[in-house]
């Protein structure tokens, strides 16, 4: 059987090899054709990290390889679990040879390989020697359950199979297709993985429980990566995983700020500073220390949040750790509007604006423009701010970041009204009013919902209306 891909992703081929895998009792043949090197060693290590309990283990040829029976069952002596990579048989089977004596050997040992090798094979091969394989090696290849071809893959198409790129924080390179790819990798993967006590595979399911979190928080779905941090928190308690506990208290902190529940998310918060202080991660420190900023401008305390965020910005510069600063300056422009400081607020978004642009920071970037979108409005430059929230509103819904969408569509509505074009008003409000009932922000839509009884009620009631 052989299973062609019908996208550049290579997501179901890899999924597919992995559950093939996963269920192999005893010997069984794979045979992965990947042209590059690159690709193959990226997609092996995808496989090693979605199987902590039996990492695959990687079997090397050389020129001089004959006996490939014999090399495997060598190599395979390292480690007794995991099923086995065959890689580079490309030195012993060059395309400019004609006479492949190794390939001949393998054919005739056929019937040695189920007795000497009880667990699975792989055989990573080019486009070529998958030719010769099937042509010399007949006998041999007929063993095999499966043969998965991958195409040339770029960084991009391998980012649903990756871990996430950015360690403590949501990708937002990821488009919405992309991150569900990699929802499915991860369920799957939580959903197939052996059970075990151990504590390397205890670990590694948070690690995915936590990452899954992250990747429904930023499509809203708010309730599930609560549940899946707090089993993620749970695990590494259990561990004394000291520093992934206090990520887990910062991204349970994160979303009870959301939601205004601001008693809970400081407690989080302040249990999240507590370790990290302890363990001297300074990065750890000022992001605890910028959400602080965030939890206090919520409150009103204007000065304690600048005096929080001007920390972290202290600990950021000093280090040149630009995403932290472009953080940084966002959440200081948001406390100078708030206290009336347009020009000072534009001048502190754009900077960190520049800085997510130059680092592809797009989520980020999409928060900034919808903020900057929002200072317009105020100002009553209304083309500048829809240009901002339109920009803003594109990037959300490519990311499918439902919670910046509800903040456009929001500040679009102001405009709309602000114009007189209250049927456009109207209809985007209901649009935003959706997406915060979706994600579960009752407060907002409540709020929502008071915009619009009040365009009812006046119709010319947004003409002084603020979005926050």
């Amino acid at each position: 059987m052989v299973s062609r891909l019908d996208s550049p992703l290579c997501g179901e081929s890899f999924r597919s090899l992995r559950r093939g895998l996963a269920r192999s009792d005893g010997f069984a043949l794979f045979i992965a054709v990947c042209n590059r090197p690159i690709d193959r060693d990226a997609l092996i290590e995808a496989l090693a990290e979605s199987m902590p309990d039996a990492p695959p283990v990687i079997v090397r040829v050389d020129a001089k390889t004959i006996d490939l029976l014999h090399e495997t069952s060598l190599q395979a002596e390292t480690n007794p679990l995991g099923p086995l990579m065959l890689v580079d048989l490309e030195k012993a089977v060059p395309s400019v040879v004609n006479d492949h004596a190794v390939l001949r050997v393998l054919n005739l040992q056929r019937p040695k390989w189920p007795v000497q090798i009880a667990r699975p094979v792989v055989f990573w091969v080019a486009d070529y020697l998958f030719t010769l394989l099937c042509r010399e090696s007949p006998d041999f290849v007929d063993w095999r359950s499966d043969t998965f071809f991958f195409s040339e893959l770029t960084d991009i198409e391998l980012r649903p199979l990756q871990s996430e790129p950015w360690q403590g924080g949501l990708d937002g390179r990821l488009t919405e297709p992309e991150r569900r790819a990699r929802i499915r990798e991860l369920r799957s993967r939580l959903t197939s993985a052996l059970r075990s006590n151990h504590p390397f595979v205890l670990s590694t399911h948070a690690d995915w429980l936590n990452e899954l979190g992250k990747h429904l928080e930023l499509l809203g779905e708010f309730d599930e990566a609560e549940r899946l941090y707090l089993q993620a928190l749970a695990i590494y308690e259990t561990l004394g995983r000291r520093h992934a506990m206090a990520n887990a208290y910062g991204n349970i902190g994160g979303l009870y700020q959301v939601r205004r529940d601001l008693g809970r998310a400081e407690t989080m918060l302040c249990k999240a500073l507590e370790i990290e202080k302890a363990l001297g991660h300074w990065q750890g420190v000022a992001n605890v220390y910028r959400s602080l900023g965030g939890l206090n401008w919520t409150r009103g305390d204007l000065d304690q949040a600048e005096a929080m965020v001007l920390k972290a910005l202290e600990l950021n510069e000093g280090r040149s750790n630009r995403e932290g600063m472009a953080k940084s300056f966002e959440s200081l422009g948001l406390i100078y509007q708030t206290r009336g400081d347009l020009d000072r607020a534009v001048e502190m978004i754009r900077k960190g604006l520049e800085i997510e642009k130059a680092l592809g920071r797009q989520q980020d970037a999409a928060n900034s423009y919808g903020n900057l979108g929002l200072i317009y409005l105020e100002r009553g430059d209304l083309d500048q701010a829809e240009a901002m929230l339109r920009k803003a509103l594109l990037i959300d819904e490519m990311l499918g970041w439902r919670l910046g969408m509800a903040r456009a569509y929001g500040g679009l509505a102001l405009i709309a009204g602000q114009r007189g074009d209250m049927e456009a008003s109207r209809a985007l409000l209901f649009r935003s009013q959706e997406l915060f009932n979706v994600i579960g922000i009752p407060r907002a839509s409540e709020g929502i919902g008071r915009l619009l009884d009040s365009l009812t009620a006046e119709p010319s009631g947004l003409k002084q209306a603020k979005l926050r």
